[in-house]
């Protein structure tokens, strides 16, 4: 019974640390400091907020009209998974860069998700610098 205690006590003081040295590291006073947006970006990028464009912002909900139903998988000639770049934009460049554009995923899918255009504007936003070869269709 008493150990029980002390295993509580001690879970709660690691925590309080650990979270304690999450918010010191952004606010310690002798760090790097970087002005305002760059200083946000820095702290908050790890937590994984990305910036967000307008054009993506209007397709965002698209991803979760999907059914998982695989129809896009079935359809595509060069055997690649749009589903899985949809549902994981972050990795779509490198995961579709053998796409040929045909938009034969488009077509199959049943909710009509544009997912070349998705994908196109995903890594535009996760990988700026590269360049990826679609072209939305719109």
């Amino acid at each position: 019974m008493k150990f029980r205690h002390f295993k509580w006590i001690y879970a709660q003081l690691f925590l309080a640390s650990v979270g304690f040295v999450h918010y010191a590291r952004k606010f310690w006073p002798w760090s790097d400091r970087t002005p305002g947006i760059e200083q946000f970006k820095r702290n908050y990028f790890s937590e994984s907020f990305l910036p967000c464009t307008q054009e993506l912002r209007a397709i965002a909900h698209e991803p979760g009209r999907c059914t998982t139903c695989g129809q896009c998988d079935f359809a595509c000639p060069e055997n690649l998974s749009p589903m899985r770049s949809l549902l994981k934009p972050e990795r779509a460049l490198r995961e579709m860069a053998s796409c040929t554009n045909c938009h034969a995923c488009e077509q199959a899918c049943p909710q009509r998700i544009p997912i070349l255009r998705y994908v196109h504007l995903a890594s535009k936003t996760f990988h700026p610098g590269a360049s990826w070869r679609t072209t939305t269709g719109s």
